[in-house]
C-alpha cells in the first residue's frame, strides 16, 4: 500500500501567498510526494488542501506529468527515513575525522579524479549547470576546464544523443544513460558529521569509492553498484533511504557534483573522501 500523507517529509516548505510562487511550490511538493511514493491521488489532495489559492483544473496532474517525462523512469517507492535508526547510527559514527582519514589516495582534480574512476575512455555527460551539459569521451573532455563544472552524470552514457519522454533530442536523457555504475547517496538534513558517519555505515553493505562535499549542505557519497544486479543495488539504496537519503539520485540520469569542480556561487566541491574502485576495500 502506497504511504498516507499524514506525516509529511519536512522539506514540504508552506505554501507561499497568491501571486508570490505558488505554481513553483505545487512542483516542488508534487515531486517531493511522489519520489516518497504517494499515490497520485494522495497528492492531488494534498496540495489542494495546501495550496493558498485554488488549483487549476489538472494542475496537479500536469505537474506530476511533468515531473515523470523530465526523468523518464517510473520510480520505485521509497521508504521514509526512521529518525530512531538515523540518529543511532549518526551518533556512533565517527564523523567528518574518520571519513576523511579513511581515505587512501589524494587526488588533485576532476580529470583526475574520473580517469580513476572510469575504466577506459566512456562517454560522460557533465554540466557547466543544469542547462548547459554535453556528452563526449572522457579522453576529449579539457581537464582543467572541468574544475568550473558543477555536475556529472555518475554513469558512463551510452550513446552521445537520447530522446526525452518529451520527444526532445537531448544529450542528457535517461534513455542514453548506460548500465549504472555508482549509485550517489546524498543527505538534505542533518550536520555533516552525522551525514559522515550514516555513509561510512553505508559503507559496510557497498564499496564507498568516493566522498564529495558539495560546497552546501550535503556530501555526495559514491558506492560502486558495477557487480550488483539492480534488485541488488535497489535493497542498499532502500537501506539508504530509510536513514534519510534523498531518493531522486536513484535516477541513472541524475547529475550529482563533479569532484573538484565549483558551484555556481564559487564554492570548491571538495574531495574529501577517495578509494577508487581498485582501491576500495570490497
Amino acid at each position: 500500500m502506497p504511504p498516507s500523507p499524514t506525516t509529511l517529509p519536512p522539506r514540504i516548505k508552506d505554501c507561499p501567498s497568491s501571486g508570490t510562487g505558488v505554481h513553483k511550490w505545487i512542483y516542488h511538493a508534487a515531486c517531493t510526494l511522489d519520489k516518497a511514493g504517494f499515490a497520485d491521488a494522495d497528492i492531488d489532495e494534498w496540495v489542494g488542501e495546501h495550496s493558498t489559492r485554488a488549483l487549476q483544473p489538472g494542475e496537479v496532474r500536469n505537474a506530476l506529468k511533468s515531473i515523470r517525462n523530465s526523468s523518464g523512469e517510473t520510480r520505485p517507492r521509497w521508504p521514509f527515513p526512521n529518525p530512531i535508526d538515523t540518529k543511532r547510527i549518526a551518533n556512533l559514527g565517527g564523523g567528518m575525522d574518520a571519513l576523511v582519514d579513511s581515505s587512501m589516495v589524494e587526488c588533485a582534480n576532476a580529470g583526475e579524479a574520473l580517469q580513476q574512476l572510469f575504466e577506459g575512455d566512456p562517454l560522460l555527460c557533465c554540466g557547466l549547470d543544469s542547462r548547459e551539459f554535453a556528452t563526449m569521451p572522457l579522453s576529449r573532455w579539457n581537464k582543467s576546464l572541468l574544475a568550473r563544472f558543477q555536475f556529472i552524470v555518475p554513469s558512463p552514457m551510452s550513446d552521445k544523443w537520447g530522446e526525452t519522454q518529451a520527444g526532445k533530442r537531448s544529450q542528457h536523457t535517461l534513455s542514453n544513460t548506460g548500465p549504472r555504475h555508482y549509485l550517489v547517496v546524498e543527505f538534505d538534513e542533518g550536520t555533516h558529521d552525522s551525514h559522515a558517519s550514516i555513509i561510512q555505515y553505508l559503507a559496510f553493505h557497498a564499496p564507498l569509492c568516493m566522498a564529495v562535499d558539495s560546497g552546501g549542505k550535503s556530501i555526495h557519497a559514491w558506492f560502486d553498484v558495477r557487480e550488483r544486479s539492480e534488485a541488488a543495488a535497489r535493497k542498499f539504496f532502500q537501506l539508504a533511504c530509510q536513514l534519510g537519503a534523498d531518493p531522486a539520485t536513484w535516477t541513472k540520469s541524475q547529475f550529482v557534483r563533479m569532484p573538484q569542480g565549483r558551484r555556481a556561487n564559487g564554492n570548491l566541491q571538495k574531495i574529501i573522501h577517495f578509494n577508487p574502485p581498485k582501491y576500495a576495500p570490497f
